[in-house]
């Protein structure tokens, strides 16, 4: 892997561990405010998009970790690509 790759995948998996950490750190009446105001902008999203950012929701609400939750938005973007 070369260092830009290795950069990029880096700042993934820190994005996506700081995200699970603050919705983690939400009260129960946070989370439904963070999903209300997230399903207005889904709403403006392309489809792709919004099933990634669905997947990453999902994930976190499992309490899945990083190399779980990137494998879970790989597949769904594959999916939403046409892939099998």
């Amino acid at each position: 892997m070369d260092e830009n790759a290795v950069s990029s995948d880096k700042k993934l998996k820190d994005s996506i561990k700081k995200f699970a950490l603050a919705y983690k750190a939400l009260t129960p009446r946070a989370k439904t405010a963070f999903q209300n105001q997230l399903n207005s902008q889904l709403n403006e999203m392309d489809a792709r998009t919004k099933k990634l950012y669905e997947s990453l929701i999902e994930a976190a609400k499992k309490g899945m970790d990083i190399e779980k939750t990137i494998e879970e938005m790989e597949e769904v973007d594959r999916k939403s690509r046409g892939g099998l």
